[in-house]
This record gives C-alpha cells, sequence and structure tokens, in this order.
C-alpha cells in the first residue's frame, strides 16, 4: 500500500494525506487550485518519497490519469 501526500501550492499549511489501495487514489472534496502530490510507500523503513507532480484542479470536473511513482525501486 502507498500513502499520497498532497498540497495546494498557493496555500500554507500541513500537507493531506491519502491512502492509494491496490495502486489506485480518489482525493474529494479539492477546491480549485493547483496541487503538489507525491507517492510514498507505507511498511519500508526510510522509504523515499516519489517525484512530485502538479495538477490543476476545476471545480465540477474530475482529473484523471494521474500517475504517481514512489521512491522504491
Amino acid at each position: 500500500m502507498a500513502l499520497v501526500r498532497y498540497r495546494r501550492l498557493d496555500a500554507t499549511g500541513d500537507e493531506e494525506r491519502e491512502p492509494a489501495m491496490g495502486g489506485a487514489f480518489t482525493l474529494r472534496g479539492l477546491t480549485s487550485g493547483r496541487y503538489a502530490l507525491r507517492a510514498e510507500q507505507l511498511g519500508l523503513e526510510n522509504s523515499p518519497a516519489g517525484a512530485e507532480v502538479e495538477v490543476e484542479v476545476t471545480a465540477g470536473n474530475t482529473t484523471g490519469g494521474v500517475e504517481l511513482r514512489t521512491g522504491v525501486r
């Protein structure tokens, strides 16, 4: 299982987290704006997070096809 960390780029505050079961994840209730997402493998000690991916979210739309990779090879 992986963990998706995400944050809105134009806001301050902590990252939010969402589990990714079976390689899939859904982030619900996001407001419009640009977000940074990254994934990390759970259960592995000192597992590095993958590269950050930026995504534009618009109200009333679904953004699909976002591919994240963990830092584990």
